[in-house]
C-alpha cells in the first residue's frame, strides 16, 4: 500500500526506494503489485489502535471476516540497544514469539520467530550494491523444512535484478529439492517513471508492470500478466491466460487522495484515504465491485481506522 501525499516523489516509501542504494527482492515491482491487487483494498471492517513510547509498543487490532466473525490481534514489542523483542496473540493464530537482533550488524541481521509449530529464522545482508536474504522454516509436527535463497543487485545504473529460489523436504518430497524459483528486474528510469518484470510459480506466470505521473497530483499503474500453467488459469476462472490491471491515484491533499482499479477479471474497486496528522488517525473507504457474483453480492463497501500510528503516516507503507 501507499503513503498519501500530494506528491508520489515526497512519498516516504517511495523516496527510501529511490535513495537506498539497494533492497530485498520481495520490493521489486512491488509498489505496483499492491496498488493493483484486490487484496490491499479488502479492508475487513478494520479498527486498529497503536500506542507507543520509545522503546514500548502496543497494537491492537479488531476486523470482520468472511462469516462476519470478529478477529483481534494484539501485538506487543520492545526495542532494546541492539535487540527487539515481540509477542503476537491472536484468537485464530497460536502466539507468535519474535527475536530480531543487529549484534551482527552490518554483517548480518539475524531474526527468529517461534509460532506453533513452527520455527522461522531469516538472516539477511544488504550491501550498496546488492541485499542477499536466506529464510528457513521448520515444523516440527510433520518434519517439513524449506529454505529460501533471495538475492537483489542494484549495480547496475537504474536497474534492480533479482533471483528467488526455494528448497523444500516434505512427506510429499522425502529428499531436499527445488520447488520454486524466480527472477525479477525493476528499472527505476526517475521518480516520475518505473517498470518492473516479475515472474512467480517457477516462471510459468510474468508480469510486466509500470508506475507512471500521468499530470500532477495524478499517478498511473499498469500491468500485463501472462499464465503458462493451467492450474493458474483455472484460478482466474476461466479469463484465460493472458491478465491485465490498470489504476489511478489523484492526490486530493497533501493528507486525502483516492484511486481506482480495474481488472480483467471483472472486478473494480475505488478507495479513499485521509490521514488527520493533528490527532494521528488515518481513515480509509473502499468500494469493491465483481461482476461475476449474483447481483446482491457484486458490491461490497468496507474500512479501516486506525489511531496512533507512532508518528509514521498509517494510511499505507509497504513492510519489509
Amino acid at each position: 500500500s501507499l503513503f498519501v501525499n500530494s506528491s508520489f516523489s515526497n512519498n516516504p516509501c517511495i523516496r527510501d526506494l529511490q535513495e537506498i542504494m539497494s533492497y530485498p527482492f520481495k520490493d521489486i515491482g512491488k509498489r505496483i503489485n499492491d496498488f493493483l491487487s484486490a487484496k490491499e483494498y479488502n479492508l475487513n471492517r478494520t479498527a486498529k489502535i497503536n500506542v507507543s513510547s520509545d522503546k514500548v509498543r502496543w497494537s491492537l487490532e479488531n476486523k470482520l471476516n468472511k462469516n462476519n466473525d470478529i478477529e483481534s490481534e494484539l501485538e506487543v514489542s520492545h526495542a532494546f540497544d541492539r535487540d527487539s523483542l515481540s509477542l503476537k496473540t491472536s484468537t485464530i493464530k497460536p502466539p507468535k514469539f519474535e527475536v530480531q537482533s543487529d549484534r551482527l550488524k552490518p554483517r548480518v541481521g539475524v531474526k527468529v520467530s517461534i509460532q506453533d509449530p513452527k520455527l522461522e529464522i531469516k538472516l539477511s545482508q544488504k550491501r550498496d550494491s546488492y541485499y542477499l536474504n536466506v529464510d528457513s522454516t521448520y515444523d516440527w509436527s510433520n518434519q517439513n523444512c524449506d529454505g529460501t535463497l533471495s538475492f537483489a543487485y542494484s549495480g547496475v545504473d537504474k536497474l534492480v535484478l533479482g533471483t528467488k529460489v526455494k528448497v523444500e523436504r516434505s512427506q510429499k518430497q522425502q529428499t531436499l529439492g527445488v520447488t520454486d524459483y524466480n527472477v525479477g528486474v525493476q528499472f527505476n528510469r526517475n521518480a516520475d517513471q518505473t517498470f518492473a518484470v516479475t515472474t512467480e510459480n517457477q516462471l510459468t506466470r510474468i508480469q510486466v508492470g509500470a508506475e507512471f505521473k500521468v499530470r500532477d497530483n495524478y499517478r498511473g499503474f499498469a500491468q500485463v500478466s501472462y499464465n503458462t500453467g493451467q492450474e493458474d488459469q483455472n484460478e482466474q476462472n476461466g479469463s484465460g491466460p493472458v491478465g491485465y490491471a490498470v489504476g489511478i491515484q489523484r492526490n486530493i491533499s497533501s493528507t486525502s487522495s483516492i484511486r481506482g482499479v480495474f481488472r480483467n477479471d471483472n472486478t473494480a474497486s475505488v478507495l479513499y484515504a485521509t490521514n488527520f496528522p493533528q490527532s494521528n488517525v488515518c481513515a480509509k473507504v473502499a468500494a469493491n465491485v465483481n461482476l461475476t457474483k449474483p447481483y446482491a453480492q457484486r458490491y461490497a463497501l468496507q474500512w479501516k481506522l486506525v489511531f496512533g500510528c507512532g508518528g509514521k503516516p498509517c494510511c499505507g507503507g509497504a513492510k519489509k
